[in-house]
């Protein structure tokens, strides 16, 4: 079998900001991050081992903006630390080689989610795993795709299957769009029914399976929930629709397309130019081109975290 392995950008790039200890350049320039995100990206493939390694980012407003302009409204701003590496981050993933895609007016989550079953379409012979701590990518799970779930402490990460997704929700994957529909996501800003919990939810869905099937047979519910249901009726259907992750979207990318064999060496100049004296020696053997990095490693001290 080969491993593709499908990085969910921004949630690492957040990851390493946080996980990852304040560093500064000479001049003040912050760069914890950078650092962070590429040293978490080694530490994946040396754990994982994947046959091909891509990344998908947002880009801008999506579908789910327009449809509702709350959606995400509760988020804090991007720290000021963080959005001045982010051009960096990006060039670095550009000069690394590694495939970054992804589509105008959707989510990373819808992008990964697509690609992830072309791939494995494409072959009986591939095993999918999306590497991302979003809980609404849960819905994805099937057979050969399953979800990297980072942890804490330096363990690494968790697979996350349809047993894992059912001790999170107690729900099948395919259901997660109508758990969150009923419990609503306050991380997404996505109401949800008032007054319906997890219990509750799980509860009626374990019985009528879906949103639609729950007000088909609103008649057999009784009480305060039958109330709550009424009253957020419309909440209940949108919410689940903003929950959705579309998985059919064209984005044309195949196992050959992202085969990983290494990091490009234009990486090399990228953190020399960065005061790389704590980092360089880790890209040893992760370049394509072992020999002409040896050199440039010589200075490197294994002193970073691994939040996998």
């Amino acid at each position: 079998m080969k491993k593709y392995i499908l990085i969910d950008g921004y949630n690492l790039l957040f990851r390493a900001f946080y996980g990852y200890p304040e560093r500064f350049l000479s001049d003040g320039t912050p760069v914890n991050a950078i650092f962070g995100v590429m040293s978490m990206i080694f530490t994946l493939v040396q754990n994982e081992s994947p046959d091909g390694l891509a990344i998908a980012l947002d880009v801008g407003k999506t579908f789910r903006h327009e449809m509702y302009p709350e959606y995400k409204g509760t988020r804090s701003e991007c720290p000021e630390f963080l959005s001045v590496q982010i051009p960096e981050i990006l060039k670095m993933f550009e000069l690394s080689g590694i495939p970054v895609f992804s589509q105008k007016g959707y989510e990373a989550d819808d992008v990964l989610a697509s690609v992830a079953l072309d791939l494995k379409k494409e072959s009986e012979d591939h095993d999918v795993y999306i590497l991302s701590g979003d809980k609404d990518l849960f819905q994805v799970v099937e057979d050969r795709i399953s979800i990297l779930y980072p942890q804490r402490g330096g363990l690494p990460a968790k697979i996350i299957g349809k047993k894992e997704v059912d001790e999170a929700f107690q729900v099948t994957p395919d259901r997660v769009p109508d758990y969150k529909g009923l419990v609503g996501d306050s991380s997404d800003n996505i109401p949800g029914v008032m007054g319906i919990g997890p219990k509750t939810a799980s509860k009626l869905l374990a019985e009528y399976s879906t949103i639609e099937g729950i007000y088909e047979n609103i008649g057999s519910i009784t009480g305060a929930v039958q109330t709550k249901l009424i009253t957020d009726k419309e909440n209940a259907f949108f919410s689940k629709k903003l929950a959705t992750i579309i998985c059919d979207l064209e984005c044309h990318l195949t196992g050959s397309d992202i085969e990983y064999e290494g990091v490009s060496h234009e990486l090399i100049p990228f953190f020399e130019a960065r005061e790389p004296r704590t980092f360089m020696k880790k890209m040893d053997k992760h370049i394509k081109l072992d020999p002409l990095f040896e050199a440039a490693c010589d200075v490197f001290e294994t002193d970073q975290m691994s939040l996998f």
